[in-house]
């Protein structure tokens, strides 16, 4: 294991949105009531269903990185193009697996080990054997 969790759930946009989601949700759930006087509270359930997709997306995300390390190719690759709107964005990058060019992206959360990647860098990619396309820069997840 030479990923991070603090690194993933901070530098990949959906990990994080999960990640900061969940206290909000209940957060709103229990702080409703207080500020709308004379709302009823919601039922249990719905910021418990709203938790649970929650947690389902942020170790989907934890899972695909932490396979990636295990079992993914470790190839060269180039970063093509990276894509900011405010605090997340698009990595796009290309790489060779199996003889083949590959592009490839992932969206990612405006950091500063992102900001320091430019269009042109030479990156490590770790790719998935079977489905070459879902690869990830490898940098932003290590220790």
């Amino acid at each position: 294991m030479n990923f991070s969790l603090l690194r993933i759930m901070w530098n990949d946009w959906p990990a994080l949105a999960c990640w900061v989601a969940l206290p909000v949700v209940w957060i709103i759930h229990w702080g409703f009531p207080y500020l709308q006087r004379g709302a009823v509270p919601l039922p249990l359930a719905l910021p418990a269903g709203v938790s649970v997709a929650l947690l389902a997306v942020l170790f989907w995300r934890i899972k695909r990185v932490a396979d990636l390390f295990a079992h993914g190719v470790a190839v060269s690759g180039t970063i093509t193009d990276l894509r900011i709107a405010r605090d997340r964005g698009r990595l796009e990058f290309e790489f060779e697996a199996g003889g083949t060019r590959l592009r490839s992206w992932m969206p990612v959360h405006k950091t500063r080990s992102l900001l320091s990647l430019a269009r042109g860098d030479r990156v490590e990619v770790l790719h998935d054997r079977c489905r070459p396309r879902r690869a990830i820069v490898r940098t932003l997840f290590a220790r």
